[in-house]
């Protein structure tokens, strides 16, 4: 159940730049006065336009605001459903429009139009018609039910009941219906596709397989020839590998590198034991030709200069010999060296031939390969492999196909089926069945209070059927204004017990507008005021009246509407 409990306008009509404020739940019922043009329906446009973006009364939205002031029309009203509080927020010039749940802004969707079906569809669970046949009656603007046509007559009492979903749904299996003959047309179109193709290839198959293969075998005999080269040429091959192992195990071969290192340690040793020969010499003969120190020019002893050349004679003499073993072995060094560099000179002649044989190898393989791609290029040309697979292939989607129609075929007697249930006269007549006698009970009881006492009856095509004592069937247009509106008014309180029941279009506030200053008699009058005092303390009613003196003691609450100085408040 939405319960209103506050509603506010400014530069709405004929309302000025300051907030008028209303608590719409803090009594029971309400009466709100004031002279013709005070001001005093204003409300009714503010509640449908903070809540549906539209006025009451039939004019353009536009014209709501106030042309002296000319902008910053704004409207705001606060309800409950549940634990959630709501604060709907609406103006114009600037454009505004928000939503707040429990203090926090619902985010607005890129589309207005988006941002008040989530209002309407997920918050209040009811649209504008709705809203207006429960919540409001007797506006000079204002059409009632049994003067609506048919088919929105269906459409209110759909959304009272909460059945207007099953013609959401209808609207969607239409959708589906449409797209379910497209996807027939297209698997019918694929399915001719199909045939055809197999049967253009099957042509195509048959030629290919009495081409003659002429070209293929001259390709063949060619290949042959390539092959037997590269047999040829694997043999040279493996004699010069043979070669190269044999000469690889040499042991002049394998010592090549060690031989050559240490034949550069031989010549650094002996560059080292030649300089050593060369110094004893020096010393030897400086021995031997000087009498006198140079240093201190002391005369050399002949026994000392005797002893010191005896001691170094014998000394190079040593090294001497190691010079003249390691001149010998230099040399048998060389003489393995160069057996080494003559089996690395074969090793070099074997492995160039080798290059030579492969490469050989690999142009008689490129000739091989290329003639293979000549084959392959005919085979494509003429094989039928790519052509079978592609019938096979052709055939197996055929197959799908005709499953996916047979599904589609069983999908549209399942539409049908449902297409029948979702129809005015399927689901939702029996709905409506079950619901009719529910609301012509109701309606008779109001009547009945209102001590009008005829037999009013809804029928499944929502055309009514009222009988009058002592008289023949009539219909709405039958009775006097004053009829009509006992009529209108026990239609709105069975609107509000079928929405009530239903939790659909089920809300605390009730406007009756100008309804106590037209049709109803001193008698009718009692009756409304008795019926609205028992609808329940949780109601919120508002009686609007320009001849509200005569009947304010009726009332807990009243307020009057008053002009001052072109703009309307509340006194």
């Amino acid at each position: 159940m939405v319960i209103f409990s506050k509603l506010r306008w400014r530069n709405l009509l004929s309302t000025g730049n300051t907030w008028t404020e209303i608590n719409l739940n803090e009594n029971q019922n309400t009466l709100v006065m004031g002279d013709n043009g005070s001001g005093k329906s204003t409300m009714l446009d503010a509640i449908t336009f903070v809540l549906f973006g539209k006025p009451f009364r039939k004019i353009n939205k536009p014209q709501l605001v106030n042309s002296l002031n000319d902008g910053d029309c704004m409207v705001e009203v606060e309800f409950t459903i549940g634990t959630k509080n709501y604060l709907v927020q609406r103006g114009i010039k600037p454009n505004i429009f928000t939503v707040t749940c429990n203090g926090n802004l619902i985010p607005s969707p890129a589309a207005a139009k988006d941002y008040q079906e989530i209002l309407e569809g997920q918050i209040l669970g009811f649209g504008y018609k709705s809203f207006c046949q429960v919540a409001i009656l007797g506006s000079s603007t204002f059409i009632p039910f049994m003067q609506l046509p048919t088919g929105q007559r269906r459409e209110i009492i759909e959304d009272l009941l909460d059945i207007s979903i099953f013609g959401q749904m209808n609207d969607a299996l239409k959708t589906r219906v449409t797209e379910h003959k497209n996807d027939v047309a297209s698997i019918k179109s694929d399915i001719a596709l199909k045939d055809q193709y197999i049967g253009l290839q099957s042509k195509t198959l048959a030629s290919i397989r009495h081409s003659n293969d002429i070209e293929s075998e001259d390709i063949n005999v060619k290949t042959a020839g390539h092959n037997g080269a590269i047999v040829m040429w694997n043999d040279e091959r493996e004699m010069l590998v043979n070669d190269i192992k044999v000469v690889s195990a040499q042991k002049s071969y394998i010592q090549l590198a060690s031989n050559r290192k240490n034949l550069e340690k031989a010549r650094t040793i002996q560059s080292k034991l030649e300089g050593k020969v060369a110094a004893y010499n020096k010393q030897i003969k400086f021995l031997h030709d000087k009498d006198d120190c140079p240093t201190c020019e002391q005369t050399i002893a002949e026994s000392f200069k005797e002893t010191a050349s005896e001691r170094k004679i014998d000394e190079r003499n040593i090294h001497q010999g190691h010079l003249n073993d390691l001149i010998i072995k230099v040399s048998k060094i060389r003489d393995a060296i160069g057996i080494g560099e003559v089996a690395q000179e074969q090793l070099d002649e074997h492995n160039r031939s080798l290059t030579t044989v492969d490469a050989e190898i690999n142009a008689t393989q490129r000739l091989i390969d290329s003639l293979n791609d000549q084959l392959t290029k005919i085979g494509e040309q003429r094989d039928t492999k790519e052509i079978e697979d592609g019938i096979r292939d052709a055939q197996t989607e055929l197959v799908d196909l005709e499953k996916e129609k047979e599904e589609l075929a069983t999908q549209a007697e399942v539409y049908k089926v449902v297409a029948g249930l979702l129809k005015d006269s399927g689901i939702k007549t029996l709905i409506v069945k079950q619901y009719l006698p529910i609301i012509n009970r109701l309606a008779n009881q109001y009547l009945a209070k209102l001590d009008f006492f005829v037999k009013f009856q809804l029928d499944e095509n929502f055309d009514e059927k009222i009988m009058s004592r002592h008289r023949d069937d009539f219909s709405y247009a039958s009775f006097s204004e004053g009829e009509k509106s006992r009529i209108d008014l026990a239609l709105l309180l069975s609107w509000r017990a079928i929405a009530r029941l239903k939790n659909s279009c089920s809300t605390n506030l009730l406007i009756l507008d100008e309804v106590f200053d037209s049709s109803l008699d001193d008698g009718g009058l009692a009756e409304v005021t008795k019926i609205l005092y028992n609808l329940g303390e949780d109601q919120s009613i508002w009686v609007i009246s320009h001849k509200g003196d005569s009947i304010a003691d009726k009332f807990k609450n009243t307020l009057r509407f008053e002009k001052v100085r072109g703009f309307s408040k509340i006194k």
